[in-house]
């Protein structure tokens, strides 16, 4: 976790390169959460570019890397993803951890997600879908 601290905290460097992206996500099994993420300038040609993001909420939190394609308009995203679950998390026991991947869809502000985890450690579900809707500022 240091590791992705750290990595914030030197982000801010390469600000003229992409954009930081925050945001409020309604989601399972993370209820309500907030995200920071930051987009990498993508390519003149291609529409997508990576992303790293990193996801705080009542049920746990997650940290995403991946493509992103919604800047403006219309896009997609797919992205790995590191869950962990706390507190109360919707439909999962707490202290689980799951890794999986995440389809996005987004235009401009608004954002959906459709994912599916494997169980790494724990003693719940071997296998879950999320489910979130949100917003993105930049």
């Amino acid at each position: 976790m240091k590791k992705f601290i750290l990595l914030f905290l030197i982000l801010p460097t390469f600000s003229q390169a992409g954009d930081f992206i925050t945001g409020l996500n309604l989601s399972t099994p993370l209820v309500l959460s907030g995200t920071i993420g930051y987009r990498f300038q993508p390519e003149p040609t291609l529409k997508m570019a990576p992303m790293i993001e990193a996801e705080a909420g009542i049920g746990g939190t997650k940290i995403l890397l991946g493509l992103d394609g919604m800047n403006e308009g219309l896009g997609f995203g797919i992205k790995a993803s590191l869950l962990h679950t706390w507190f109360e998390p919707i439909n999962v026991k707490a202290d689980q951890q799951y890794m999986g991947v995440e389809l996005q869809v987004g235009n401009t502000g608004f954002i959906a997600s459709l994912g599916g985890y494997a169980r790494i450690s724990g003693s719940d579900d071997s296998w879950i879908t999320t489910l979130s809707l949100g917003i993105r500022f930049k």
